[in-house]
């Protein structure tokens, strides 16, 4: 619930969870490029594991000088 007044904001029960999730960001980026890089996981792999948007992972290989595992399907680099 939201508490009224000079200061509103959400009360715990609404950001604790996000703030759970929040602090989880860093370790699963180490784990998730582990994956990646040394035992082959795939992003569906990664997704399926966690539940977490795909995108996230796509963007966190490269960023980690991982290569990719196949050439652009879409956008600069695919072959039309």
């Amino acid at each position: 619930m939201w508490q009224l007044g000079a200061e509103a904001r959400p009360d715990e029960s609404v950001t604790a969870p996000h703030d759970a999730l929040r602090a989880l960001s860093g370790p699963l980026h180490d784990v998730a490029v582990r994956e990646m890089g040394e035992n082959g996981a795939t992003v569906d792999d990664l997704v399926r594991l966690t539940g977490y948007d795909p995108e996230k992972y796509r963007r966190w290989g490269p960023a980690a000088g991982l290569e990719r595992g196949r050439p652009p399907t879409r956008g600069a680099g695919a072959s039309d």
